[in-house]
């Protein structure tokens, strides 16, 4: 990423949350540590909750599958996909977890 995106985006953050901050007074935004430490870990878990409950009520027949890559910088990647056929007969498929190796 070149130095002038990267400034141009965090110009354009800092400039947001002084907008909204114009638009509502009481509003306060989330900063990065808030967004990473909890709403996505928050939202990665319910995920993976509703997959888990999924995979235990809609399964009919499953498999599961890996795929193995390397990355240009020779890091090794395994990753695990859940196939099943769910209760309508259709094909879902599900990433459950990607390795380094």
């Amino acid at each position: 990423m070149a130095s002038d995106q990267v400034n141009e985006e965090i110009g354009y953050f800092v400039y947001s949350r002084y907008f909204v901050h114009l638009l509502n007074l009481s509003y306060k935004t989330s900063n990065h540590h808030t967004l990473s430490n909890f709403h996505i870990t928050a939202l990665h878990q319910k995920s993976l909750n509703e997959m888990k409950e999924m995979i235990k009520t809609e399964t009919v027949g499953s498999c599961i599958t890996t795929d193995c890559w390397t990355s240009r910088s020779n890091m090794g990647y395994i990753a695990i996909t859940f196939h099943f056929i769910d209760n309508n007969f259709g094909l879902r498929s599900v990433l459950y977890n990607k390795y380094l190796c």
